[in-house]
C-alpha cells in the first residue's frame, strides 16, 4: 500500500466514526448503534433502522462498479434472512465520491438493479446474483424497496461541521469550542473503544450511554495533574470555552489568576494545547490515531512527541 492510499484509507475510517457518530445524535433517545456490525453502522431506531456502508472517495469519480460488491452482499443477507417481506430495516450505501454521481439514476427500477449491479463477470462467465439466489419478482422488489443508495454524502470537512453543530445541541452548554477541542475527540474515544471490542454485542451503544460517556467532564478534571498544568496555562483566556473556564476554577489554588500566566495566542497553539491534555487521559490504543488528526488543519504530531 502506498502512502498516499495508506492516508487515504485512514481518512476513510475517520469519516466512517464521524458517521456513526451523526447517525447516533440524529436518532430519536431510543436509538442505539453497532460499530462494524452486519455493516459499517448498524443503526437500530425504529422505523429508521439501517444498515450503514459507508464510502469515502474523493478522489475517485462514481462508477456502479465501486459499490457493486456492497449491494450484492446486502442482497445475500436479505436472501440468508429468508427475503422477509415484512422487513424494515434499510440497506443504505452512504458515499461521497470525487464526481459521476448523474451516473446514478433514481428511483431504481428492477431492471437497472439487475444489470448495474447484481450482474458481474468472473473468469469470463457471467454471474446474475439474483438467479443464482433464486429470486422471484416479488423478492427482488421487495429488496429494492429496502434499499436506499446515496452517492453524494458530504465530504469529510462538511461532515465535522454538522457533527461538531450536532454535539453543541446535544451536550448543554457546549460551546463550539467545547464541541471542538473536547466533546469530538471524546466521542471519536467512544466509537473506537466499541471499534475494537471482538464481540459484537460490546460494539452497541445507546444513545443516552454514548452522550453520557462523551459528557464526562470529570475525567478531565481528574487528569489534571502537577504534569498537566502547565499545558492548561498557555491555553488561551480569549477562547470562549466554558469547559476551559470551569477546568481552571476547579484546579488547585497554584491556578489561580494570581499565579497563573495564561497565554494571550489563540488558533494552533490552542488547539495543539488542549490536546496534549487530551492525550493524558486517552486510552493508549487510542493514541497512535491522536497522531495522525490533522481534523482542524493542525498538526498536532510534535505535541504528543510522536
Amino acid at each position: 500500500m502506498t502512502d498516499r492510499s495508506a492516508t487515504a484509507t485512514i481518512k476513510g475510517y475517520f469519516y466512517q466514526f464521524d458517521q456513526t457518530i451523526v447517525r447516533l445524535l440524529e436518532g430519536s433517545e431510543h436509538a442505539s448503534v453497532t460499530v462494524e456490525g452486519i455493516e459499517d453502522i448498524d443503526i437500530d431506531d425504529g422505523n429508521d433502522s439501517a444498515f450503514v456502508q459507508c464510502k469515502y472517495y474523493e478522489g475517485t469519480e462514481y462508477n456502479h462498479s465501486v459499490i457493486k460488491e456492497a449491494v450484492i452482499h446486502m442482497l445475500r443477507h436479505f436472501h440468508a434472512a429468508g427475503c422477509p417481506a415484512s422487513q424494515v430495516i434499510k440497506y443504505r450505501l452512504y458515499g461521497h465520491y470525487r464526481s459521476g454521481q448523474t451516473k446514478l439514476t433514481l428511483p431504481l427500477t428492477d431492471n437497472f438493479l439487475k444489470v448495474n449491479f447484481l450482474t458481474y463477470t468472473k473468469d469470463k462467465e457471467e454471474h446474475k446474483v439474483h438467479e443464482e439466489l433464486g429470486l422471484s419478482g416479488p423478492q427482488l422488489a421487495a429488496f429494492r424497496s429496502l434499499l436506499d443508495i446515496d452517492v453524494n454524502a458530504l465530504s469529510y470537512d462538511a461532515q465535522q461541521t454538522k457533527l461538531l453543530k450536532l454535539l453543541e445541541l446535544a451536550i448543554p452548554g457546549c460551546s463550539d469550542v467545547d464541541a471542538k477541542v473536547f466533546y469530538y475527540p471524546s466521542a471519536i474515544n467512544v466509537i473506537q473503544r466499541l471499534a475494537i471490542q471482538a464481540d459484537e454485542a460490546r460494539r452497541k451503544i445507546t444513545k443516552k450511554n454514548f452522550l453520557r460517556e462523551v459528557n464526562s467532564k470529570d475525567v478531565i478534571f481528574r487528569s489534571v495533574g502537577c504534569n498537566n498544568r502547565r499545558a492548561l496555562h498557555r491555553i488561551s483566556r480569549r477562547q470562549s470555552c466554558p469547559m476551559l473556564s470551569t477546568l481552571r476554577t476547579r484546579c488547585p489554588d497554584d491556578m489561580s489568576a494570581n499565579s497563573v500566566e495564561w497565554g494571550s495566542h489563540a488558533g494552533d497553539d490552542f488547539r495543539c494545547n488542549a490536546l496534549r491534555l487530551l492525550h493524558t487521559w486517552t486510552p493508549p490504543f487510542a493514541k497512535p490515531i491522536f497522531s495522525l488528526m490533522t481534523t482542524h488543519g493542525v498538526d498536532c504530531s510534535h505535541t504528543f512527541g510522536l
